[in-house]
């Protein structure tokens, strides 16, 4: 099965660079212009590998959302900074290994040939929970959207990991302020249709997990997300229960 890498990165000399060592590792290269790029092939499972330039401002946030994904679903992420030592916040923002310019080309494969070494090791063990996890995934939807909240002047990124016509289950780089009215913004998953409204937080954790209702969409989105669950995305058994608390839904089964 072909790898492929989602490198979002601007520097001509290291894009050069990593092209080459991802070849001779028969990873595909896919460049990202910009960070959404990057997010859509992370949070769509289309890579195994997201390699970050952190000297891109922007470069932080596509870390640690990538990093919010479960284990078997987030691409290793390799970072690449511009001087040694740094100031730690490519691994505070998930990294699992980083590069430092000028990027030579043994440091590249070394780095790489770690990383593609734990993957194996991952997928082996997984491999071994294969029947539990399918279980998982068939109780729950999985939608892996991004999801951009205001709160005040900041926009807080999050990943969307349930939807229903009641509200969204998500879980966020940093903790989701409890009771909090959010305004929201996503994609609904296999469209290009941006959901928009307001949330009321009805429950919150330390993990930046979150449950909320809406409390107000706009008839524009109130038809848009009508018709996206037409589609068979959501059951309606599930409408409120993938809202809860995971103690409080594994409570009731």
């Amino acid at each position: 099965m072909s790898r492929f890498a989602a490198v979002f990165c601007h520097d001509a000399l290291s894009l050069r660079m990593l092209k080459t060592a991802l070849k001779q590792a028969e990873i595909d290269p896919v460049m990202c212009r910009t960070k959404q790029q990057a997010l859509e092939l992370a949070l769509g499972g289309h890579c195994s590998l997201l390699l970050a330039d952190f000297a891109l401002p922007e470069a932080v946030e596509v870390a640690r959302v990538a990093a919010l994904l479960e284990p078997w679903q987030k691409p290793a992420i390799l970072a690449i900074e511009s001087e040694w030592p740094g100031n730690g916040e490519a691994f505070q923002s998930g990294a699992n290994r980083i590069l430092y310019r000028p990027l030579a080309g043994g440091q590249v494969r070394d780095a790489l040939q770690e990383i593609l070494e734990d993957s194996r090791k991952r997928d082996r063990r997984g491999a071994r929970r294969s029947s539990q996890a399918n279980r998982r995934a068939s109780a729950r939807t999985g939608i892996r959207t991004l999801v951009y909240f205001e709160v005040g002047a900041v926009t807080l990124p999050a990943i969307g990991i349930d939807v229903s016509e009641q509200g969204l289950a998500v879980r966020a780089a940093d903790p989701i302020p409890a009771g909090a009215k959010m305004s929201f913004r996503c994609v609904l998953p296999g469209t290009g249709d941006t959901l928009r409204g307001k949330a009321d937080v009805i429950w919150t954790d330390a993990q930046g997990r979150a449950g909320m209702f809406f409390s107000h969409l706009p008839p524009t989105s109130k038809k848009m997300l009508k018709h996206w669950l037409s589609r068979g995305h959501v059951k309606s058994a599930n409408a409120v229960s993938v809202l809860m608390p995971p103690m409080a839904v594994g409570a009731g089964t």
